[in-house]
Order: structure tokens, then sequence, then C-alpha cells
């Protein structure tokens, strides 16, 4: 992970990504992986989000996601399938 975050990677460090979805995780990483190409709205928009998500309970991470679940168990990705 870049070094241009220390809120983002505190958050990858925490397990955060771990709590979520799997193609929601996955795609974030991969998206804060171009940090440098990213412009400063972006920056903001994604540590704003992270945050936002991380300070959130379960039950409403969970609730959030849930028809991101149902579509996920229709074509059967999880981190196992989604992680090359």
């Amino acid at each position: 992970m870049p070094d241009h975050s220390p809120r983002i990677r505190g958050l990858v460090n925490s397990g955060l990504f771990d709590r979520l979805r799997s193609t929601f995780s996955i795609y974030s990483l991969d998206r804060i992986e171009d940090w440098d190409r990213l412009l400063p709205a972006e920056h903001a928009y994604f540590e704003r989000l992270f945050g936002l998500l991380d300070r959130s309970s379960a039950e409403a991470v969970e609730e959030l996601f849930g028809p991101l679940l149902d579509i996920e168990r229709k074509v059967n990705a999880n981190k196992r399938t989604c992680i090359p």
C-alpha cells in the first residue's frame, strides 16, 4: 500500500476490509493501490467512506451490504474465488 495515507493504511491494518463483503473489499483495495493517481477529492472520499464504515456497527454494515451479499451468493463470489 502506498505511504500517502496513514489513515487508510491504519484502517487496512486494523482489519476493516476483512469485515466487508469480498467483492467490495477487493475492488476498494485495488482502487487505493493507485493512490498516487487519485485526485485529492478521491483521497478525501475514500478516507471518509472507509472511516464511516469503520465507525459503523457490524449490524449497520451488514444491512448496507445485504443486497451485495445476495448477488455474491448467486454468482458464487467470495474471498477464495475473487482473489487471483
